[in-house]
């Protein structure tokens, strides 16, 4: 049975799709081994195939080029050139390309990962630091959704020193002292624990490269000295001989006075005296 053949062109490959059955075939006059076949799913398209024998073996193999109109008839000569080039070498063309597609699909789910939004890094360290008690998570829930929802549905890996400067500026400008802070210390956990995603461990590459909270350290110490700071207790040698005189009666088995039985305060005395 003789094959048909036609030179394919865009006219050619057109008018075969419109009036071949599913599975006609057609061969190509200027290629000797390029072929269409009429396929149904998953719509009406023209396959493009070949037969070729890698260097080395007996047999030969069948390899898919592409389809049409997806690919144009240009584009399926090349691939037909660049396979025939591998076979010749003793290369198995189908070997090479899977190493493409693999490659192609690691770099889109990197791609992927790297759009991790902040939100889903908060999940995700929620769901890894399962000790955390109830009151934490409340507090870190509350307050991140009420001071940074917009860099919530952000990439973490787009956010910016400048947006969380000011974002934390503005908290505390607000006279939101407390919640500047706190923010900080929640953000500043989360861009650490995005520090050990691994999105591709091959090529060992994280999430993001570094925390941008690392350069905004002055703006975390001014908001810390802005706040009531503790009053600290003048321990001169008077203070410390009445503390221990204190101490000693209390510790004294015939001391009747108000702390007795509170073995403990002596030992927060001492515990006082060494600690300043």
């Amino acid at each position: 049975m003789s094959r048909k053949r036609v030179k394919f062109t865009q006219y050619s490959l057109d008018r075969f799709l419109n009036i071949a059955e599913y599975n006609d075939s057609l061969f190509d006059s200027d290629i000797k081994n390029l072929e269409v076949r009429k396929r149904k799913t998953p719509t009406p398209h023209l396959s493009f195939i070949t037969q070729m024998k890698v260097k080395g073996e007996s047999t030969p193999k069948s390899f898919k080029l592409g389809s049409y109109p997806e690919h144009d008839i240009n584009e399926i000569r090349f691939r037909f050139n660049e396979y025939k080039k591998l076979c010749l070498d003793g290369i198995n063309p189908r070997d090479v390309f899977e190493r493409q597609k693999q490659e192609e699909q690691r770099v889109k789910s990197l791609i992927k990962q790297r759009n991790m939004t902040l939100q889903a890094v908060f999940d995700d360290y929620l769901e890894t630091n399962i000790h955390l008690q109830t009151k934490t998570i409340r507090d870190m829930q509350n307050s991140l959704n009420f001071n940074c929802k917009n860099l919530l549905k952000k990439p973490i890996s787009d956010i910016t020193v400048t947006e969380l400067e000011k974002c934390i500026e503005a908290i505390y400008r607000g006279g939101k002292k407390y919640s500047a802070l706190n923010v900080f210390r929640y953000l500043n956990t989360l861009f650490n624990y995005a520090l050990g995603i691994t999105v591709d461990e091959k090529n060992n590459i994280s999430l993001i490269d570094l925390n941008p909270l690392s350069k905004l350290l002055n703006l975390s110490k001014k908001i810390k000295k802005s706040l009531p700071q503790r009053k600290v207790v003048d321990t001169n040698p008077l203070i410390i001989r009445k503390l221990f005189e204190l101490g000693r009666n209390i510790d004294h088995h015939d001391y009747t006075g108000l702390l007795k039985n509170k073995e403990y305060i002596f030992n927060f005395i001492r515990l006082f005296y060494l600690l300043g």
